[in-house]
């Protein structure tokens, strides 16, 4: 690692310990902080961590979206059971299926997993952006 300013090696760790906390808001600040009026420049090291720290989220968001479609697919092979095998109208079980999507527990957990997770991949990249 190249020889930095403590400040500096200081700065960017607050940067760090703000990400870790999920709190991207201070996280941005701080960087435009850091880079504005600081005047510091990102080492390679530190621009990987955030660059991991970017890809972490992003993999867990996209793990939520397939979780998400893994349920539907189980789900779907029921209602299509229910239709054909057992002859229940198709109305009543395209009702209850979208409702079970959209409204129930575990794809309202997958959903908000998802919106956070993507949420903090775009603030991480306006972050990284920052530094560029």
């Amino acid at each position: 690692m190249a020889q930095q300013n403590p400040n500096q090696l200081l700065a960017f760790s607050k940067i760090q310990q703000a990400i870790h906390e999920d709190d991207l808001w201070l996280a941005a600040w701080m960087m435009a902080k850091f880079i504005q009026k600081s005047g510091y420049k990102l080492m390679k090291e530190q621009l990987q961590w955030l660059e991991s720290e970017h890809a972490q989220r992003s993999t867990q968001a996209h793990n939520a979206c397939l979780a998400l479609e893994t349920i539907a697919q189980h789900d779907a092979r029921e209602d299509f059971a229910n239709w054909f095998d057992n002859g229940t109208p198709y109305q009543v079980i395209m009702a209850n299926s979208w409702k079970k999507h959209t409204q129930g527990s575990t794809a309202l957990h997958l959903q908000k997993t998802i919106v956070i997770y993507s949420q903090a991949t775009g603030y991480l990249k306006e972050i990284i952006s920052m530094a560029n």
